[in-house]
C-alpha cells in the first residue's frame, strides 16, 4: 500500500490535511494541548507509513505502536472518536487515493477508531 499510494509524500499530505482540520476543531484541538500537534503530526506520519508497508521508523524511534496505550494520557470519548473519524475521512478524500486504496484506508480507520476510546 505504501508504494501504491505514492509513499512518504502521500502520507504527509494525508496527515497534514487531518491535523489542519483538528486544529480548527474546538473539541479535538485541546486534546493535543500538552504534547502539541507539531509533535504528534510527524509521529502519525511514521505510524501510518509503517503500518502500510513503509519504513519501520516509528518502531525504531518509539517502540511498538500500542495504539490504545499510547492514547491513555488523553481522555478520548465516543464523541471525540466520531469527530476524529470525520476529519480522517475528509483527509482521505483530500489525499485523492485510488479507489481500492481509499476503501482500504477508510476500512482500517473505522476498525481502529473504537480502540482510541478510553473515557466516558
Amino acid at each position: 500500500m505504501y508504494e501504491r499510494v505514492g509513499g512518504h509524500a502521500t502520507f504527509v499530505r494525508l496527515v497534514r490535511a487531518f491535523f489542519a482540520a483538528v486544529e480548527l476543531d474546538p473539541e479535538l484541538a485541546p486534546l493535543f494541548g500538552r504534547t502539541g500537534i507539531d509533535v504528534v503530526e510527524p509521529r502519525y506520519v511514521m505510524f501510518l507509513e509503517q503500518y502500510w508497508g513503509g519504513p519501520p521508523i516509528f518502531s525504531q524511534r518509539r517502540g511498538a505502536p500500542a495504539l490504545r496505550r499510547r492514547h491513555m494520557s488523553v481522555k478520548v470519548t465516543a464523541r471525540a472518536k466520531v469527530l476524529w473519524l470525520a476529519h480522517m475521512h475528509d483527509a482521505i478524500t483530500e489525499a485523492r487515493l485510488g479507489p481500492a486504496e481509499e476503501l482500504e484506508l477508510r476500512e482500517y480507520i473505522d476498525r481502529a477508531a473504537p480502540f482510541l476510546i478510553n473515557a466516558d
